[in-house]
C-alpha cells in the first residue's frame, strides 16, 4: 500500500535492517529474505506473492498484511506458510 510502505520502510531501516521493495527484490537469485511483509489488498496477487516468496526463499518469515481479514484469507495464508497476519 503506497500510504504505508514508506513508513515501514523507514521504520526497518532506522532499526538497522535492508529493505528491498517488489517482486524483483525476492526474485533475484542470491538475495537473502529474512521477513517478508506482502500485502494482500488483492487476495489473489497477496497468496501467489506468499507463494513465490516461500518458492524462493523458504526459510523466510512471511507477515501478510490486509485492510480485513475474514476467516477464509487468514486460512488460506496459513496454507501458504504466512506466519502472522497484520491488519492495516
Amino acid at each position: 500500500d503506497a500510504d504505508i510502505q514508506p513508513l515501514i520502510t523507514r521504520i526497518l531501516e532506522d532499526a538497522g535492517y535492508a529493505v528491498a521493495q517488489g517482486l524483483d527484490a525476492v526474485a533475484e537469485p542470491g538475495t537473502r529474505v529474512d521477513v517478508a511483509l506482502v500485502d494482500a489488498s488483492n487476495d489473489t496477487v497477496g497468496l501467489c506473492t506468499l507463494d513465490l516468496v516461500r518458492q524462493q526463499h523458504p526459510e523466510a518469515a512471511i507477515v501478510l498484511m490486509a485492510g480485513a481479514f475474514g476467516a477464509p484469507l487468514v486460512r488460506a495464508a496459513e496454507a501458504h506458510g504466512t506466519v502472522l497476519t497484520l491488519q492495516k
